[in-house]
Parts: structure tokens; sequence; C-alpha cells
């Protein structure tokens, strides 16, 4: 055998190694997105389960909500923070149900929901407060979207404090939680 029967078998060889190579390459990236699209339902669901976690292990966090939603200058400085984490994480999980939805891993239906609720909270007089102060730390491409969406007041759901339950009565003051009072 002379070394140019050696070079043709060492490039036929070659190829068929990238030809190989590349067709793993791509069952694995279509096994990942399989994966990916299989677990992104199961995040959203442990996302909401989770966003529901502050009033399930402090009722009064649910006055503080309230309280919040509709009068965001009313609440201390630490109730100010302690709902601004919550909304926040409420928002960012928007965004990445957002990001999922934009590589076409969620449903357009399943993202309009995220995007539906953080609307109803920004549309509500202390959510609106509260966004108008932080609304610049998320991500461009949820704010895009929501200021896109405010400003057509024909597409916004209802805010939150439309269900009487979001509602304060006259007179009710916000629960202290924890130590409370201001920092």
């Amino acid at each position: 055998m002379n070394w140019e029967a050696i070079g043709a078998i060492a490039e036929i060889l070659g190829a068929t190694a990238v030809v190989v190579t590349l067709m793993y390459l791509a069952i694995q990236t279509r096994h990942a997105r399989r994966v990916a699209e299989a677990s992104a339902p199961q995040w959203i669901a442990d996302s909401f389960r989770h966003h529901g976690a502050p009033f399930e292990a402090d009722p009064s966090f649910a006055s503080l909500f309230r309280h919040g939603i509709n009068d965001w200058d009313r609440l201390d400085r630490n109730q100010q923070t302690l709902l601004h984490v919550h909304l926040a994480q409420n928002l960012l999980h928007a965004d990445a149900v957002l990001t999922l939805q934009r590589k076409g891993l969620v449903a357009e239906d399943d993202a309009l929901v995220w995007i539906n609720d953080a609307l109803a909270c920004i549309t509500t007089p202390g959510g609106a407060r509260w966004w108008e102060e932080v609304g610049g730390i998320f991500p461009a491409q949820l704010r895009e979207v929501l200021e896109g969406r405010l400003a057509e007041p024909e597409t916004l759901p209802h805010p939150w404090t439309a269900a009487s339950f979001y509602q304060v009565e006259a007179g009710e003051a916000p629960p202290q939680l924890g130590r409370g009072g201001d920092v």
C-alpha cells in the first residue's frame, strides 16, 4: 500500500468521523430540546406554587400585599422591601416564561397568563407606584412587553384591586410582620 492510498483511507475515515459526530450532536440537541420542552410546564407550575409561599408562611402577608397594591406609600420601608421581593420574583418569573416562549418552549397563551398577571399587579394604584420606582431594574424584554401593553389600555387585564378580596377596608392598617417598623 502506498502513501496515497493511506491518505485516501485517512480522509474517508476523517469524513466519516465528522458525519458521525454531526449526527450524534443532532440527536443530542433534539433530545435536549425535548427535555427542555417537557420541563418548562413543570417549572412554570413550581414557580406558581412558590409564588404563594409567603401567604402560606404568614397569613398576615395577605394583608400586607393588599395594602401594598392599594397604597404603596402607606407601607413603611421594611414592608415595601418585603413586598418588593415578592413582586420582583413574580415579574422575573414572567420574564423567564417570556424567554421560554420566545424560544418555542412554552405556548404563547401560557406566557400571556404570566404577562397578564404582571400587568394586573402594575395597574393597581400601589403596583403602579412600585413599578414607577423600580421598573427599570427588570430585563429589557419584559419592560418592552409590559410598557407596550400599558400603552394600549384596551389590552390590559383588570387590576388585582378590581377583586373585592384585594381591597382594603377603611381604617384598616397594614400589618407589622416580624419586627416591623421603619429602617
